[in-house]
């Protein structure tokens, strides 16, 4: 049983506690299982556990984060970037603004195809190296305060004594009935019922008031933004406890809810695949930096909580740096493209390098 991330498991898997089961195959396969809702968190084989290495370690710099901390590792990830932005730009002064002053003269017909592009592919390269060194920056700093949406979920005390209705005698579809749950709603108690329609595949949520034993409706969206009550004191005060008090009413008024809806697919705008949670409830907000929250009402957790500064960072990262623009002609072509301005960045960083010793 798995009950924080570590370096195999990381925090993108979101879901916790989990079971982790490793099979005795040639691919040594690893799978994550999130009991309570029955949901794979993900699975590893041996091929993927060694990328998770590489990827952590050369990428992520996450060593740094094993002999020292968080905050050095951004700063010298930082650092680092901020030689790369200047190598860019200088790339594109010079390619772009002042190549008279520094190309040399050559016969024209003793031009290869490199040479005689060079111009063109020096300032495509010094283009891309600036989008992904600066989405990547961009992003390194918003990880410098620490995560805590994995603690965002409202967890009251309920005594036995609280629950009139037992669950066997629920009013329910027990044919249909996936799980079951209660939740502590104010001063109510729910049942809260997940059903499955095998012959229409749909997916049904009824919550069930264990005083009356009776359905009610419009119970998720109002309890959804119960919640948001809770977790917006916590965003802010991070050691605040969101079930010291029942108390909802001291949330700000001016945060007038302006849409919500309930997502049952990931939304590739705002909340992706990244997000791993589903299905939750959408609430918008008309804040001054548009705040809009996203609930599991199935565990009471946060599961993301998206504002102006956040949807900027996002889609920088995701044009510049994961080429989700090119989402539209497919995930084959966007990895292609992805690989190859990578790869273009790397070779002409390589031979850079060796120009350079030659030089010396």
């Amino acid at each position: 049983m798995i009950t924080e991330f570590s370096s195999q498991y990381k925090y993108i898997n979101r879901y916790l506690p989990v079971y982790k089961l490793t099979f005795a195959r040639h691919d040594e396969m690893q799978v994550y299982v999130e009991t309570c809702s029955s949901k794979l968190a993900t699975y590893n084989p041996k091929s993927r556990q060694i990328f998770i290495w590489i990827f952590d370690t050369f990428h992520n710099w996450g060593f740094i984060d094993a002999i020292a901390n968080n905050y050095l590792r951004i700063i010298t990830m930082l650092l680092f970037i901020s030689i790369i932005l200047f190598s860019a730009i200088s790339g594109i002064v010079i390619y772009g603004f002042m190549w008279k002053k520094f190309k040399k003269a050559t016969p024209t017909n003793s031009e290869g195809f490199l040479r005689k592009n060079h111009r063109t592919i020096g300032i495509i390269v010094s283009f891309l190296t600036l989008t992904f060194a600066f989405s990547g920056g961009y992003h390194a700093i918003q990880k410098w305060e620490p995560n805590i949406l994995s603690k965002m979920i409202y967890e009251p005390i309920i005594k036995v004594s609280d629950i009139k209705i037992p669950s066997t005698k629920t009013n329910v579809d027990w044919n249909r009935l996936v799980n079951l749950s209660i939740i502590k709603f104010k001063k109510e108690f729910y049942y809260q019922c997940d059903l499955y329609d095998a012959e229409n595949e749909k997916w049904e949520k009824q919550f069930v008031n264990t005083n009356t034993n009776l359905i009610e409706k419009n119970v998720e969206i109002n309890y959804a933004k119960f919640l948001v009550t809770k977790f917006s004191k916590m965003l802010v005060n991070p050691t605040s406890d969101c079930c010291e008090t029942e108390n909802s009413e001291s949330f700000n008024p001016n945060f007038i809810l302006k849409s919500s809806s309930i997502l049952t697919d990931f939304d590739k705008r705002e909340y992706g695949f990244v997000n791993k949670r589903l299905p939750v409830v959408k609430l918008e907000y008309n804040s001054d930096d548009d705040t809009t929250y996203y609930i599991e009402t199935s565990t009471s957790r946060l599961a993301a909580v998206v504002n102006s500064s956040t949807r900027r960072e996002g889609y920088s990262f995701a044009i510049f740096h994961k080429f989700l623009l090119m989402e539209w002609a497919g995930k084959n072509i966007r990895d292609f493209m992805t690989i190859f301005a990578a790869l273009g960045i790397l070779i002409v960083s390589i031979l850079g390098l060796i120009l350079f010793l030659k030089k010396k």
